[in-house]
């Protein structure tokens, strides 16, 4: 979509310059009576023109270099035949790099600045400066420098105007892409989650379905008797309550939360719902999931958004269940405690740390270790972002040698919208 907006972009700027360069051509040519300066123009353009329909199905950065270069080598020529270092056309020159800088990469934009300014410094030097000619006559100096100079600010405002324009376009495209997959990062949760929550659901069904036969071979004979059906009515609802537990744990993880009113949230029912969702009945599980809770008031009750909180604490676990999975001792654990003004969370997993070279980058958008198909490297930066949402931090740290990722939330809310 992004390599779509460039050059989409791109053939908007060439199709507003193309019409100034052919006047310019015309005005070279027959007003200041300047034939070289002319077809130094209208070559240059027509040669762009038809570089572009032959590359127009190649990556837009190929598209763009062209482009410029030849933006670049026009002015170049202009610049010799128009009087050299005093020249109004050497001011079009670092246009081109404004013009760079809004069509190609970091690196491209710092090359072409480059030759820009070799080229300016070069033509200040005599010798190569005496190989300039001058086809402008004395008469038409004023005109030359006033048409020029008008003629520059137009072009400047009509990048400025397309690039703010196409800055626009691309950020809503960005938000539009980053909604996108948060959505894909919330399913692939789901899916982590997907057989574990089958299992838990399996189990109770298995029970009822035996408690119901047991039922209906009792009613064929001479009928249960009130004691029996007591029990399995007990057995059936108990059953009934856990598969509605995890359901309703499965809906919590599915939730945007985004829109959801602010409330009281009990700690321990938080803590509970995350042990529900992440499946605590492990028996057949490769990890073991723990809970420490160092809190001195188990009623401990704070004002959040909890949907967002609970999104934040699954990513965070089976984000460590993955990093995980390759080592022998296997575990992850949800440590809570708490300063004078902050609720703690940690999730601390087996592992020895994330090495030192990506440290910096695993809260950059789309950065991801995980293969393809796994990984939409938008999981860790927008929990920062719900997090700091909510009034919070979250960082990553060692702890007692191993990975680790803290939570810090305030005990009285300090809530902000996000963009």
């Amino acid at each position: 979509m992004r390599k779509n907006l460039d050059k989409k972009y791109f053939h908007l700027t060439a199709l507003i310059i193309a019409p100034v360069g052919y006047l310019f051509s015309v005005f070279y040519y027959f007003i200041l009576d300047a034939p070289k300066s002319g077809l130094t123009v209208f070559i240059g353009l027509t040669l762009f023109l038809i570089l572009i329909l032959i590359f127009k199905d190649t990556k837009p950065k190929i598209q763009m270099n062209i482009g410029v270069f030849t933006y670049y080598m026009i002015f170049v020529f202009l610049t010799f035949f128009t009087g050299g270092v005093n020249s109004p056309n050497i001011w079009w020159l670092p246009l081109g790099a404004v013009m760079a800088s809004n069509f190609l990469p970091k690196k491209e934009t710092a090359i072409l600045s480059a030759l820009i300014i070799l080229f300016i410094l070069l033509i200040q030097i005599p010798v190569i400066n005496s190989y300039a000619i001058n086809e402008i006559s004395f008469v038409n100096r004023t005109v030359f420098y006033n048409i020029s100079l008008a003629f520059f600010a137009i072009s400047i405002g009509l990048i400025v105007y397309v690039g703010k324009s196409y800055a626009e376009i691309i950020i809503k495209a960005n938000k539009k892409s980053l909604k996108l997959l948060e959505s894909q990062d919330r399913l692939a949760s789901l899916g982590i989650l997907a057989g574990n929550i089958t299992h838990e659901i399996n189990n109770p069904l298995q029970v009822l379905m035996g408690s119901s036969q047991f039922l209906n071979e009792e009613l064929k004979k001479q009928g249960p008797s009130e004691e029996t059906i007591n029990k399995h009515a007990k057995t059936i609802d108990l059953k009934v309550s856990e598969i509605a537990e995890v359901v309703k744990g499965l809906r919590l993880l599915s939730r945007d939360g985004e829109n959801d009113e602010v409330q009281v949230i009990e700690l321990e029912k938080l803590i509970g719902e995350v042990c529900h969702i992440m499946n605590t009945d492990l028996s057949d599980a490769t990890f073991e999931f723990s809970i420490e809770n160092e809190m001195t008031d188990k009623s401990f009750q704070f004002t959040s958004n909890k949907i967002l909180i609970l999104r934040v604490l699954v990513n965070l676990i089976t984000n460590s269940v993955y990093a995980i999975k390759e080592i022998e001792e296997k575990w992850v654990k949800l440590h809570v405690s708490e300063d004078f003004h902050h609720l703690k969370l940690r999730i601390i997993d087996s592992g020895h740390g994330i090495p030192d070279e990506i440290q910096e980058q695993i809260y950059e958008p789309l950065f991801t270790t995980k293969p393809d198909g796994e990984g939409t490297g938008i999981g860790l930066p927008l929990c920062r972002d719900i997090i700091e949402s909510l009034g919070g931090k979250l960082r990553y740290e060692l702890f007692n040698g191993n990975t680790s990722f803290l939570i810090s939330l305030p005990k009285k809310s300090k809530l902000r919208r996000t963009s």
